[in-house]
């Protein structure tokens, strides 16, 4: 076996290709996702929040991947994880933390969801 779960001398398919490459996206993902500047309290205002095309661009360069495939499996994943959400369930993602949603309520054609993320405290340096 090799690093990637493929016999030696097999030849690699599309598709065990592209579930490298998801997986690989979205341990990177959650991992940057994670990162905080504020382990303590809210975050201040001259912060800005993190977009998807910043997104993106740090796991592409990160894990050394094609930024349209970054795309394609982070905008899947975070289409998961919102219906996810959406019906209420909690979630529990390594890197990121666990989310416990706490209320979930309807705005006119918006879902407003309260939730509360715990995340383990940073190691000694990272914060």
């Amino acid at each position: 076996m090799t690093t990637d779960g493929s016999r030696p001398g097999a030849p690699i398919s599309a598709a065990s290709d592209a579930k490298r490459v998801a997986r690989k996206a979205a341990r990177s993902a959650v991992a940057l996702a994670a990162q905080s500047n504020h382990p303590q309290g809210r975050a201040s205002d001259d912060v800005p929040e993190l977009r998807l095309k910043e997104l993106l661009d740090q796991v592409a360069e990160g894990q050394d991947l094609k930024r349209a495939d970054v795309r394609r499996v982070l905008e899947e994943a975070l289409n998961q994880i919102g219906s996810a959400l959406g019906e209420g369930r909690d979630l529990s993602l390594p890197g990121l933390g666990k989310l416990k949603v706490k209320r979930a309520t309807r705005k006119g054609d918006r879902r407003v969801i309260e939730a509360r993320l715990r995340q383990d405290a940073a190691p000694e340096g990272r914060e």
